[in-house]
């Protein structure tokens, strides 16, 4: 049963037991009954829809699917992954956080697990109910409140005025990850037309939080984003599993903003094969200048940036500074003599390179890939294709490969042919 300090409970008494059936039953197809709806009542939408997510909530939040924990499917699409929301609570610590815009809170949650005390905000109230549910099965503590930004803070100034000056902080961090949707439609680009508007409060509460922590869309323009603070904000590009998830602005309003600052981070989150999530945090100035007292071997390899330095708008800077010759004219492939820092990309060893048409391409890789296991398969690749004018599944099945094996091909479209690189990833 609910804890007996869930004052007003909004779910009936056998919530509990209703949700550990779901999850238990969550590769029963079967299990969705006429029966069961009649005994579920109102909450059989509800209920279903849990049951038809289960996966997706065991493989985003895994914590939460093994406590028994609730959403729906559009709180779980725009919720963060608990990997990078533990990465969030980890590389950020802050004994006493604000979160603005709490949504089903699992960076609340991340938070909580590492010691802070979380204050944190949603004006919708049915959404607070999950989070509080969630929050007694996860054995956590956060005081969610059905409250908008804009209103509690005006609360919050009357009592504590000196939040609209700078000063050392009420709060250690402020979190806030702004609607992009807040007319309906997204509008990933403007960050001044999300909802709360992060520019305008950072400028009306400098003395709220010694910092703020802010998320955007990745397809944001990290130095414009950098400038709108007028103070330090430092830039920090999350990626997991090859993806850029997260742009993050790390704001300070006590410091003074340091001009293309924010170039110096780059930070990617990665999984390791066993299925353990291993976090790499580089510095991209460092990077830069550790390859300085490297060996050099005398090998060819390509190197692929990783998503995150795209986000971050780094990959442009790869040639000058860390003298890489680009293999293609977009800067998504690099020549270079040793295999690149893992956090930033993959290293081809090349063992074949090919120049011409795709038909040229294949007739060359049929001499050279493993036999198919049978005469209805077809040779095992892994392929990247970048800048082709086609995608990367009309590639292979020009090629006339199907996915897998150990050996790999990058290949790009420079000028009026196509250039490939045949070899093994550098692990």
């Amino acid at each position: 049963m609910l804890d007996s300090e869930y004052k007003i409970n909004p779910f009936p008494a056998n919530f509990v037991q209703w949700v550990d059936e779901v999850y238990k039953n969550r590769d029963n197809l079967s299990f969705i009954s006429n029966k069961k709806r009649i005994e579920w009542g109102e909450w059989a939408h509800f209920l279903s829809q849990l049951h038809a997510i289960t996966g997706k909530i065991e493989k985003k939040l895994p914590h939460h699917a093994e406590a028994g924990g609730v959403c729906d499917s559009r709180a779980l699409e725009q919720s963060t992954s608990e990997s990078v929301a533990q990465w969030k609570a980890q590389t950020f610590a802050a004994p006493r956080l604000l979160s603005l815009t709490g949504g089903l809170g699992v960076d609340d949650w991340a938070w909580s697990m590492r010691g802070s005390t979380v204050v944190s905000l949603d004006p919708n109230e049915s959404l607070n109910d999950w989070v509080r549910y969630n929050a007694i099965r996860l054995g956590i503590g956060v005081d969610r409140r059905t409250q908008t930004a804009e209103d509690y803070l005006l609360d919050l100034a009357k009592d504590h005025p000196e939040i609209t000056q700078l000063g050392p902080g009420h709060f250690d961090m402020v979190y806030v990850d702004p609607d992009r949707r807040p007319q309906g439609q997204r509008t990933a680009m403007d960050v001044s037309e999300y909802l709360p508007n992060v520019f305008d409060l950072v400028r009306a509460y400098p003395g709220l939080a010694k910092s703020w922590l802010v998320k955007v869309s990745p397809m944001v323009d990290p130095t414009w984003l950098q400038r709108q603070f007028h103070c330090r904000a430092d830039i920090y590009a999350v990626g997991l599993n090859g993806e850029t998830k997260e742009l993050l602005a790390h704001v300070h309003p006590g410091e003074s903003a340091i001009e293309g600052g924010w170039d110096a981070f780059c930070l990617m989150q990665r999984t390791n094969e066993d299925g353990s999530i291993a976090v790499t945090a580089h510095q991209f100035s460092a990077w830069v200048e550790s390859r300085k007292s490297e060996p050099q071997p005398e090998a060819l390899y390509i190197f692929e940036p990783a998503s995150p330095l795209f986000a971050a708008h780094l990959h442009t800077q790869i040639p000058q500074r860390l003298n890489l010759l680009a293999a293609t004219p977009n800067h998504n492939f690099f020549v270079a003599q040793a295999p690149e820092a893992a956090a930033f990309g993959r290293s081809l060893k090349v063992q074949h390179s090919f120049s011409g048409s795709l038909r040229d391409i294949q007739r060359k890789l049929k001499d050279l890939l493993p036999p198919a296991k049978n005469k209805k398969s077809l040779p095992q690749l892994n392929v990247t294709a970048r800048n082709c004018g086609m995608t990367t599944d009309a590639v292979k099945k020009v090629l006339q490969v199907s996915d897998g094996g150990s050996q790999y091909l990058f290949i790009a479209k420079n000028h009026q042919e196509f250039i490939a690189w045949l070899g093994e990833i550098v692990r």
